[in-house]
């Protein structure tokens, strides 16, 4: 494909925006090739679409096709308006955690993807899934109007029985800042699988399919105060209505939480993730933990030695995920439930650093380590 000119940067990008727009909703042959072509109307692996895609363009890919043992890389580039959607939604003055978190991950997917993961039989129809994962937000940013440069690495490929499964090693950039001399601001490896259907129906969540209780439903009786969740997220990023609260609960002793989210098939996320394949994005799902903890904060008076409290994603805080199973249209509710590990208070900020899972009905389906959320004085100095 003839490199066209795209992006703030100046660079020559390989796949333009155009051409992964329209993968997302459609024909993936202009972003990654003819023999992509035939997917066109079948479900298949595709970026997600409209403002779920946070991957604006390929801007090099070192591998080949068919390769894929492992070491190939791929670099991505991604604009954030000053207006994007997402700072409007947050109840934060910076990016969330969901964008920090999809803008690598989809990186990673488009460089095994474009080498050929689903290839290897190519007349088969595969969904993608992340599985497992951690990452960490090394220095705050500020990303309105900037551009995020992305490094993805293949680390190796296995295929298996109707899967195919994808490990990478992934790093964030901010426009010119020197990749070679300047350590990236965003970190992270993550698992992916290629699924067929017959693959997806067997999945059995995190307990071998067993329908293990939450903490809560082990202990009826268990004195709960219900709150109202208010920390200034709204429209599509409003994702928890109210929490359950068990002062001093918790397999930590320090703190306990539980919310219910109805889920309908009206959501907006399943008409943007996946084309043909509609599915809750699971960095959604830590986005529901998040606000839950950031409620927490401002329950329990955490915050009252800040005089403007505002959200940020701490820093230095390794978040590690574990997904087998996914929140899909019909499912009608999923539950998560917090163990709030600690908090921890330096001057002008202070943070909460919990242990998590999540609900399908009958299934425990996330499990998430090192989730946190933070509350910070305005204009405070970085943690």
């Amino acid at each position: 494909m003839r490199p066209v000119r795209r992006g703030i940067t100046g660079d020559l990008a390989v796949v333009d925006e155009l051409a992964l727009a329209t993968a997302s909703v459609g024909d993936l042959g202009p972003a990654l090739g003819p023999e992509f072509a035939r997917y066109a109307e079948r479900r298949a692996t595709r970026p997600p679409a409209g403002g779920l895609r946070l991957v604006g363009r390929v801007m090099a890919v070192q591998g080949t096709r068919g390769e894929l043992s492992g070491g190939a890389t791929g670099e991505t580039e991604f604009d954030s308006p000053a207006d994007a959607w997402y700072y409007g939604a947050a109840p934060s003055p910076a990016v969330p955690n969901v964008v920090l978190m999809e803008t690598s991950l989809q990186s990673a997917l488009l460089l095994g993807y474009h080498l050929g993961a689903t290839l290897v039989d190519p007349e088969q129809d595969y969904s993608l899934r992340n599985l497992d994962g951690s990452a960490t937000l090394h220095r705050e940013v500020e990303l309105r109007g900037r551009t995020i440069r992305q490094r993805s690495t293949l680390l190796s490929t296995t295929v298996l029985s109707g899967a195919v499964l994808q490990g990478f090693r992934y790093a964030l950039w901010l426009d010119g800042e020197d990749r070679d001399t300047v350590d990236p601001f965003y970190s992270g490896q993550s698992l992916f699988g290629f699924f067929t259907a017959a693959a997806l129906a067997n999945q059995t969540g995190l307990d071998n399919g067993a329908s293990v209780p939450n903490w809560l439903e082990e202990r009826p009786g268990t004195p709960v105060r219900v709150v109202d969740v208010d920390t200034g997220a709204s429209g599509p990023l409003h994702l928890v209505d109210r929490i359950e609260v068990v002062d001093g609960g918790g397999r930590h002793g320090a703190g306990y939480l539980r919310a219910v989210r109805p889920v309908e098939e009206g959501d907006w996320f399943f008409a943007r993730h996946f084309h043909l394949d509609p599915v809750m994005p699971g960095s959604l799902g830590i986005e529901a933990v998040v606000q839950a903890l950031q409620q927490w904060l401002l329950d329990t008076g955490a915050t009252a030695g800040l005089d403007h409290p505002e959200f940020v994603v701490p820093a230095g805080v390794e978040l590690t995920w574990r997904y087998r199973g996914q929140i899909l249209a019909g499912d009608g509710a999923m539950t998560l439930e917090v163990h709030v590990r600690e908090v921890q208070r330096r001057p002008g900020r202070v943070r909460v650093i919990a242990d998590a899972s999540l609900w399908k009905p009958g299934l425990r389906i996330y499990e998430l380590d090192g989730i946190a959320a933070e509350a910070r004085e305005k204009g405070a100095q970085p943690w």
